[in-house]
C-alpha cells in the first residue's frame, strides 16, 4: 500500500477546513437573515414602518435577492406613502416570484398610491387568477372601486372577501366605514359588533370603535373601547389620544391634561399629543401654556396645518398685534407665500401673504412682498396702494417715495385717477352669503378645531373681492342654519364639514339660497400633501365665488361713459358686455345660482374699453328712445352661469379612511 505523502494530505486537509468554513458562514449567514427579517417583520406589524425599513434593508444587505425582505420593504414604504420606493421593490418581488399573489396584491395597492388604477386591477385580477379565493385581492379592488368613487363596486367585493373569509379583520372594518358614510349608521353597527366579537383581542377593532362611537358623539363609549385597546396594548398611543380627545369633548381638561402628560412621557414628538394638551390648556384658562404647546406641535410638526390654523386662530384672538408670537407664526406663513411665488403659484402667495399679514400687519417686510406680488400679477393700483400703506409707517426702506412718484405718474391716465375714484374704499356690490359649519363635523383627531378652522375657510372667503361673507358660527341643524341666514338679510348660505384622513384633508358642503331654504350646489374639495389645508380653502372659496355669475354696479356716469365697480382683480377684460337693468329689477331665481329679469328691464348695454384693478369704464349704449340708466343700476354680462366646479382631487375620503386599515 502507497502512502499518501504529508504535503498532499496537508492540502486535503487545509480544502476541507475551507470548504467547512464557508458552509458555517452560509448557514450563519442564512441564520442572521431570519433573525433581522423577523425583528423586521416585528416592526412591520407593530407600526414602526422607519425601523422596518431599517431592518428589511439590513436583511436584503446579506441578500439582495430575498423574496419576502424585498416584498417587506415595499409594504413598509407602501404605509409611509411612499409609493415610488415602495414600487421598485414590489417590481423586485414579482421578478423573484412571479406567481405571488400576496405580492401581486401589494403592487396593486401600490398602483392605486401611484394613481395607476388600470395597472392595479390588472394586478389584482391576476392574483386572484393564481388564487380564485384571495379575500386579500378582493379588499384589494374594494379600495381600487373607493378610489374611483364606486360605493357600490367595493361593497360587492368586500362581500366577495366575506365569503372567502367571513371573519376578515379588515373586510370587517372596512364595510363599517363605508356604511357610516352612506348614512347607515345601523348597518355599520352591525359590522362593528361582528368585527368585535371576532376580533375582540385586536386593539385595532377597538380603536376603530372608539372613533366610531366618538363621531356619534358617545364620548364615553369611545373612551371605554379606548381603555380596552389600552389594556391589550399598553403601549397603543392612538388609545390615550382617544381618551384625551374624549376627555377634552367633555369638559374634563384637568384629565386631558393628565393623559397627554402621560403620553408625553412616552413620547415627546407627538404633535397630536402636544395639540390635545394646548387645547385643554388654554380652555382651563391657561393662554400661554396652551399656546407653547401649540409651538411644541409645531415644532415637531411644521407641517400640520390644522394645528397651525388653530394656534393663528388664538394667536388673533388673544394677543395684540405687535406680539412675538403673531410674528414667530406670520414669519413661517410668509416663507411658504415666498416659495410659492417662485413656484408661479401666484393666486396661493398671494392668499398666503394676506395671512401672515392679519397675523402681523406691521410687518413692512412682509407687506412689501405682498405688495410686489400684485406688481408682478399686473394689479399696479394696488401695488401702489401698498406701497403707500407701508410710507404711512414710522420706518419705511430708502428709495420708496421716489418710487411711489413714479407709479403715481405711471397711473395719471387710470380709470382711477381720470374719474377721481379710490377704487380701495368704494362700496362694491357683493353677494351676501352666510358659512355655517355642522356641529360636530370637525376633524376627529383635533377637538375643538371646527370654529377655527371654519374662521380660516371665512377669511380665504373675505379675500376675495365680490363675496361678502355676513354671518358664520356653528349650528346644530339645517333648521337653524336656515332660521339664522334669513335674519341677516343674506342672499345665500352654506353648511360646511370637515374631514380629515389620514394623508388629505377635505370640505364638503351644500349651498342653500337663504329666501327658500332650497339646496343648489354640493361643494366639495379634498387636497393631499404638506399644504393641503390652506390649499383646500382657497379652492373652496374661489369655488363659491365663481358660481356667481358677475354682478357690477354703475357708479359714476359722464355722458355716454360710465364707470362699474368691478376690473381686472374680478376678471373684467376690455372688450366685455355688460347689460345694464335696475337693481330693483334683478332677482335671485328661488332654486338655481343665476339672476332672473324681465327682458323688457334691461335699460342697455356696457361696453368695456378700459380696466384699474377693481373698476372699470365703458360705453354706454341705451336701449329705445329713453336714456334712464343712473348710477345705482346693475350690470351683469348676460347669460353667464355657474363658474369654477368641484375639480377631481386624487381620492375620495373614504378611500383614505380604508387604506389606512390594517
Amino acid at each position: 500500500m502507497r502512502k499518501t505523502p504529508l504535503a498532499s494530505r496537508a492540502l486535503r486537509l487545509r480544502i476541507i477546513a475551507a470548504c467547512s468554513l464557508v458552509l458555517i458562514a452560509q448557514a450563519a449567514g442564512a441564520q442572521s437573515i431570519a433573525v433581522v427579517r423577523t425583528r423586521a417583520s416585528d416592526a412591520l406589524s407593530s407600526g414602526e414602518y422607519h425601523r422596518a425599513v431599517e431592518l428589511y434593508r439590513r436583511a436584503l444587505d446579506l441578500n439582495p435577492n430575498d423574496v419576502q425582505s424585498n416584498r417587506g420593504l415595499a409594504e413598509s414604504y407602501f404605509w409611509l406613502g411612499e409609493y415610488d420606493q415602495a414600487q421598485r421593490y414590489a417590481e423586485a418581488s414579482r421578478t423573484l416570484d412571479r406567481r405571488n399573489p400576496d405580492v401581486l396584491t401589494l403592487s396593486g395597492r401600490i398602483a392605486i398610491g401611484l394613481g395607476n388604477l388600470e395597472d392595479a386591477e390588472a394586478s389584482f385580477r391576476r392574483a386572484l387568477e393564481l388564487e380564485p379565493n384571495n379575500a386579500d385581492a378582493e379588499i384589494g379592488l374594494a379600495e381600487l372601486a373607493l378610489a374611483g368613487g364606486k360605493s357600490l363596486d367595493a361593497l360587492l367585493a368586500l362581500q366577495r372577501a366575506l365569503r372567502i373569509h367571513p371573519e376578515h379583520r379588515k373586510a370587517l372594518l372596512s364595510l363599517v366605514l363605508i356604511h357610516e358614510e352612506a348614512g347607515e349608521p345601523a348597518t355599520a353597527e352591525r359590522y362593528l359588533e361582528i368585527a368585535l366579537a371576532a376580533h375582540g383581542e385586536s386593539p385595532e377593532a377597538h380603536i376603530l370603535a372608539a372613533e366610531f362611537e366618538l363621531r356619534r358623539g358617545d364620548t364615553a363609549a369611545a373612551a371605554a373601547h379606548a381603555r380596552i385597546a389600552q389594556a391589550l396594548d399598553p403601549l397603543n398611543a392612538a388609545a390615550a389620544r382617544i381618551r384625551a380627545t374624549a376627555s377634552v369633548i367633555d369638559g374634563n381638561y384637568a384629565e386631558a391634561i393628565a393623559t397627554t402628560e402621560e403620553l408625553l412621557q412616552r413620547r415627546r414628538d407627538s404633535a397630536e399629543t402636544w395639540y390635545l394638551r394646548g387645547v385643554a390648556l388654554i380652555q382651563s384658562g391657561r393662554t400661554d401654556d396652551g399656546m407653547e404647546a401649540f409651538l411644541s406641535a409645531l415644532h415637531f410638526a411644521p407641517d400640520n396645518e390644522t394645528i397651525r390654523m388653530v394656534a393663528e386662530d388664538t394667536a388673533l384672538n388673544h394677543y395684540p398685534m405687535d406680539a412675538p408670537v403673531r410674528a414667530e407664526l406670520a414669519a413661517h406663513v410668509g416663507s411658504g407665500a415666498r416659495r410659492l411665488e417662485q413656484e408661479f403659484q401666484y393666486r396661493k402667495a398671494l392668499t398666503r401673504y394676506q395671512r401672515a399679514l392679519r397675523l402681523s400687519p406691521f410687518d413692512n417686510t412682509l407687506r412689501l412682498a405682498y405688495a410686489e406680488l400684485h406688481r408682478t400679477m399686473g394689479n399696479t393700483a394696488t401695488y401702489l396702494a401698498e406701497l403707500r400703506v407701508i410710507a404711512s409707517s414710522a420706518a419705511y426702506p430708502d428709495g420708496l417715495e421716489t418710487r411711489i412718484a413714479v407709479f403715481e405718474n405711471a397711473l395719471s391716465d387710470s380709470v382711477s385717477s381720470r374719474w377721481g375714484i379710490d377704487q380701495f374704499t368704494i362700496q362694491r356690490a357683493h353677494t351676501a352669503v352666510a358659512v355655517y359649519l355642522e356641529n360636530g363635523a370637525e376633524p376627529l383627531a383635533y377637538p375643538l378645531s371646527g370654529e377655527p378652522l371654519l374662521a380660516g375657510i371665512v377669511r380665504s372667503m373675505r379675500s376675495l373681492p365680490r363675496l361678502e361673507v355676513v354671518s358664520t358660527g356653528v349650528v346644530g341643524d339645517f333648521a337653524e342654519a336656515y332660521r339664522n341666514a334669513r335674519s341677516e338679510d343674506v342672499s345665500f348660505f352654506i353648511i360646511f364639514r370637515f374631514d380629515d384622513g389620514p394623508r388629505s384633508f377635505g370640505v364638503s358642503g351644500t349651498l342653500y339660497v337663504a329666501r327658500t331654504g332650497t339646496p343648489v350646489m354640493a361643494i366639495s374639495a379634498v387636497r393631499t400633501g404638506p399644504n393641503r389645508v390652506s390649499d383646500v380653502f382657497v379652492a373652496v372659496a374661489r369655488r363659491v365665488d365663481g358660481l356667481f355669475p358677475l354682478r357690477t354696479e354703475v357708479i359714476r356716469r359722464r355722458g355716454n361713459r360710465v364707470v362699474v365697480d368691478a376690473g381686472l382683480r374680478d376678471g373684467v377684460s376690455a372688450g366685455a358686455e355688460l347689460a345694464v337693468v335696475p337693481a330693483s329689477a334683478l332677482l335671485i331665481e328661488p332654486d338655481t345660482l343665476g339672476y332672473g329679469y324681465d327682458p323688457s328691464d334691461v335699460l342697455g348695454t356696457i361696453s368695456i374699453v378700459a380696466v384699474d384693478d377693481l373698476v372699470a369704464e365703458g360705453v354706454l349704449a341705451v336701449r329705445g328712445l329713453t336714456d334712464s340708466v343712473v348710477t345705482g343700476d346693475m350690470a351683469i354680462i348676460p347669460g353667464e352661469g355657474a363658474g369654477e366646479r368641484a375639480a377631481g382631487v386624487l381620492y375620495p375620503l373614504l378611500y383614505d379612511r380604508v387604506r389606512a386599515l390594517r
